[in-house]
Formats: C-alpha cells, structure tokens, sequence
C-alpha cells in the first residue's frame, strides 16, 4: 500500500510472475509496467483513488494478464497505452468516475481481449483510441455510456460476440466526423459532417431503409421507409453465410 507512489512497480523488466498480490495507491497507480514485457500476472488486484488500478505503459508488450483486478475511483481500471500484443483473459476492471473508462487503449495494437468484464458508472466500459489497431474482443462484458466507444483512425478491430449493458450504443470519432449506431434503434444511423461549416454541423438521422440496392438487406423485406427488426437479423446472418459459403468469400460489413 503507498500512498505517494506506485503500490507494485515493474519497471524495465522481463520474465516475472505476479501472482496473487494486491497493490493499492491513493496517489499513483495501483500495479504499472513500464517498457517491461513477457510477463505474467495471474489473480492480482490494483486499485487506485487517483489513476489506473492496473497501467501497462512505454511498450510493455507480449505479456499475460489474467483474472486479475484493476479498480479506480477516479482513473481507468485497465489501462493500456503504447503496450501491444498483449493477452488479456478473464480480467476485471471497474470505474467509478464519470471521466475516465473501466478498460482503454490508447496507441496500443494487436492486443487479445476475451471474456474480461469492463464496468464504468458514468463513462464508457471500453474505449480504444488514437490508432489502436489490429485489437481483438471477443467474449467480453462492457457496461458503461456506451459501453464501446472508438475513436481517433482505430482500424481494424474485431469485436465479436461481446455483451454490451446500459447505453447499447457504438460511437465512432475521427477527424471528419463521427458515427452513432444504437442496437435499441437498429434502423437509424447517426452522422456528423466535420467538413460541414460551423453553423451547420451537428448531428442527423438516416434512415438507413432505402431498397434498389442504397441500403444492405432492405431491398428483399418491404417497401422504403419500413423498418426491419431485431429477427430480421437472424435472416441476414443466414443469408450472408450462404452467400459466404457460395463466393468462397468472407463476410465484410
């Protein structure tokens, strides 16, 4: 326990085994890596009032974190930031602020993420930011507002098979503009124009429900303006395996 410093610090070094250990800071983080990789840590619990219960930092790559916990009550729970290739599995991590995210990327790619938990009160359960990319989520429970936000030339991510609570939204941010997507208002999408001038930028709906081949799946349903609903996609998930399986091609979006 510190109250000035880093509760565990693990600096420039390879090859440990943590396990079991609780590390808890009222001033800095409650376990940090810095550019140290091929490390496992295994059922330890970080927690933090100020910042990150568990902060991998400075290329702290190639290391195993599994069924640990990561708690802040004014930072992130999980944090990743300029730390790649990563595995993470069965971890915990919760926020109670309403500025900061229960599990972040920040320039962090190639990282596995399956059946963690990411719960934040007043912020998004994961956030992945500023060309993460390459990162893998599948399994996983995120609870937050939304509960997945990605932001900032994140490509190439697979998030698969999560289980998203509260806000079921997905948003988008770039330099030129912006995405929402609800799951609670599946035939609606959200845009923002950057590149729109100031006095008129803001949000607008699309009815994403234009048949003739505008808009995916819709031109075999009902005439335009008809929504479709959530056993629609059921069809479509049918459809484009046959489809797949027909071309020899994966399904893209």
């Amino acid at each position: 326990t510190s109250t000035t410093d880093v509760a565990i610090f693990v600096d420039t070094s390879s090859n440990n085994f943590l396990t079991g250990n609780t590390g808890t800071s009222t001033d800095s983080y409650g376990i940090y890596l810095s550019s140290s990789s091929n490390n496992n840590l295994t059922s330890n619990i970080g927690t933090s009032t100020e910042s990150s219960g568990i902060y991998l930092a400075t290329s702290s790559n190639n290391n195993i974190l599994t069924n640990n916990t990561g708690t802040s009550t004014n930072g992130e729970g999980i944090f990743l930031d300029t730390s790649s290739n990563n595995n993470l599995t069965g971890n915990t991590a919760i926020n109670t602020a309403i500025n900061a995210y229960a599990i972040i990327l920040r320039t962090s790619s190639n990282n596995i993420l399956i059946n963690n938990t990411g719960t934040s009160t007043g912020a998004p359960g994961f956030y992945l930011e500023i060309s993460s990319n390459n990162n893998v989520l599948m399994n996983n429970t995120f609870k937050g507002h939304p509960a997945v936000y990605i932001l900032t030339n994140s490509n190439s991510n697979n998030i698969t098979n999560n289980t998203l609570i509260g806000n079921t939204g997905f948003e988008i941010n770039g330099s030129k503009g912006s995405l929402y997507f609800d799951l609670e208002d599946m035939n609606r999408l959200k845009f923002f124009d950057n590149t729109n001038p100031g006095d008129r930028q803001g949000f607008r709906d699309i009815l994403v429900t234009q048949p003739g081949g505008v808009h995916p799946y819709v031109g075999q349903w009902w005439p335009p303006g008809h929504i479709l609903g959530y056993e629609h996609t059921f069809v479509h998930t049918v459809a484009d395996f046959v489809n797949a399986c027909v071309r020899g091609k994966s399904v893209q979006p």
